[in-house]
């Protein structure tokens, strides 16, 4: 039996509420590894911030009060027909094999 590594993950050590807000405790040995860590992580379903950093307990902070900001991600371009290389989706013309899309 193997156990598999889940990619961009990070344990929580501690959960509780505090204010009526989630707080989410984890690990956290040093500045370096604070900076480290994920920015934004969700548990069960919530969004928590990373909010600070004891230096004292050795630990992170998340809080679910956190402002949290979403990069925007659409396609801007889609594969040629012809080529398979990309084009803005606001051409209707491939440059690369001068085709028609």
């Amino acid at each position: 039996m193997q156990a598999q590594a889940i990619k961009d993950s990070i344990v929580i050590t501690c959960v509780h509420r505090m204010d009526g807000q989630l707080v989410l405790e984890t690990e956290c040995a040093d500045y370096d590894a604070y900076k480290a860590l994920p920015e934004v992580v969700s548990y069960e379903g919530t969004v928590c911030g990373k909010s600070g950093w004891s230096s004292d307990r050795n630990y992170a902070c998340y809080k679910s009060n956190m402002a949290v900001a979403y990069k925007v991600q659409g396609n801007t371009t889609y594969p040629c027909r012809s080529c398979q290389n990309e084009v803005p989706k606001d051409q209707a013309f491939c440059h690369y094999c001068m085709t028609d899309q």
